[in-house]
């Protein structure tokens, strides 16, 4: 399997884009496939696999650990689901996403092999293998409300409502007022239209970083080698003043002088790509040494990685 494969091509013809607006978290998806594209299912290219997903979806991707596929019992799934189906098929039965299991399928499909599938939380749903048949499984680590709120409880922390003391042996007048400030300050938080959006540049801006590279970045990399992220999110830009902007990833800021901002964009909307078309894209714009620092720094943060073209990242 190509270590580059990403949402886009599991799910052709449907991109990333509409499969998050459309499909993500509402309803079932199948797409079938060249019958070899999931056949070579190594440790590595799963590890590529998984933090291409995370870059698409915003969020942590988990390999179901294999303990011998036999199938589905009906149950409910607690996460979203995505099947690649190496060999063999399986026929999935989806039941909806009633609180109770309903007796009626309502939506079924055969995956052959080559095909994805993806089913979102909280549908009930059964797999019965055709013949020996193998399939990798992912979890998607989807945020919910409870996260939400428990971000939120923890910004509201300062809040006047929230920093006094309860009082708890005040009269029933000064308890009720008490909790009116509170509930007060909670509507007010909620009501904010970018909440949500504030939620999820937090989730990005403190995804973890993998460690410092063990093998430092050199002037002399090879140009037949890749960049690829190794940061589990793709950093967001932002200006810092009129000659500076930053990125934040892991929790900590990165900053870089105003003109790296298009390299920054590039860098993080086209990788993984080759270390030869970035120098291209920008050769007559930034000296060889130039973009030779600026890698280098994002390599040192553990925000990139440069692996051969033919091993996994």
């Amino acid at each position: 399997m190509d270590r580059h494969v990403t949402l886009s091509e599991i799910f052709h013809p449907v991109s990333a884009a509409d499969f998050l607006t459309e499909y993500f978290h509402s309803a079932p998806l199948h797409a079938p496939g060249p019958a070899t594209r999931f056949a070579s299912l190594s440790a590595a290219a799963e590890a590529s696999l998984t933090q291409n997903l995370e870059l698409d979806l915003e969020a942590p991707v988990r390999i179901v650990a294999d303990t011998g596929w036999n199938g589905h019992a009906f149950h409910r799934c607690e996460r979203d689901l995505i099947v690649l189906q190496a060999t063999g098929r399986d026929l999935w039965r989806i039941h909806g996403r009633a609180a109770e299991q309903t007796p009626e399928s309502t939506w079924e499909w055969q995956v052959n092999e080559g095909g994805a599938l993806y089913i979102p939380r909280g549908c009930w749903c059964s797999a019965e293998p055709h013949a020996p048949s193998q399939n990798l499984m992912l979890h998607i680590e989807n945020p919910t409300g409870a996260d939400l709120l428990f971000w939120l409880a923890e910004k509201m922390k300062q809040n006047e409502a929230f920093a006094g003391d309860i009082p708890r042996f005040a009269g029933p007048a000064a308890k009720s007022a008490y909790l009116v400030a509170m509930r007060h300050a909670i509507v007010q938080a909620f009501r904010r239209p970018d909440l949500l959006e504030r939620f999820s540049r937090r989730l990005n801006s403190d995804a973890p970083l993998p460690a410092e590279p063990v093998t430092p970045f050199t002037a002399a990399e090879s140009l037949r080698r890749w960049i690829t992220l190794t940061a589990p999110r793709r950093p967001t830009i932002r200006r810092r003043d009129k000659d500076c902007i930053h990125i934040r990833a892991g929790g900590w800021d990165f900053p870089f002088p105003v003109d790296a901002a298009p390299l920054l964009q590039y860098l993080f909307e086209k990788a993984p790509l080759p270390t030869a078309e970035f120098y291209g894209e920008f050769e007559g714009e930034f000296d060889r040494e130039e973009i030779d620092d600026f890698l280098a720094v994002l390599h040192k943060a553990g925000i990139i990685r440069l692996a051969d073209a033919d091993s996994p990242a």
